[in-house]
């Protein structure tokens, strides 16, 4: 019965030494990618006006999520990178006279986007009355 125990004990400890090591050589590679990784998002960001949900959801496919994904967002919205305020005037502006949008579309579109309420107030904003 010993020996099945001993044996037991060390598959064990092999498997968290293992598990150490991996855990290790991810947190490694995140550290190296990091930079990588923000200069990608940047890109994905710069290309058109994103919402940091739209950027959290590429953060999930990439990998990232939790605390890091909160923090690179956060770098991002100090950066310029993402804005909400902008993305909610520009959003407002061109579905109402690309697509022909009414106000409260563009509403619903937004607050699914997660978009606070004074920012979608003043990206309404971009839309005139006279336009309207």
């Amino acid at each position: 019965m010993s020996c099945g125990l001993f044996v037991h004990c060390s598959v064990r400890s092999i498997h968290n030494g293992l598990t150490n090591l991996l855990v290790e050589s991810r947190l490694r590679m995140l550290k190296v990618s990091e930079e990588k990784l923000i200069t990608q998002l940047k890109r994905y960001c710069a290309y058109r006006e994103r919402c940091s949900r739209e950027v959290r959801q590429k953060m999930v496919i990439l990998g990232v999520s939790g605390e890091d994904a909160s923090r690179i967002i956060g770098l991002l919205q100090q950066e310029g990178f993402i804005n909400e305020e902008r993305y909610a005037q520009l959003f407002a502006g061109g579905y109402f006279r690309q697509k022909n949008w009414g106000r409260n579309k563009i509403i619903a579109a937004l607050r699914m986007k997660g978009i606070q309420e004074a920012a979608i107030r003043r990206g309404l904003q971009e839309i005139g009355p006279e336009q309207y």
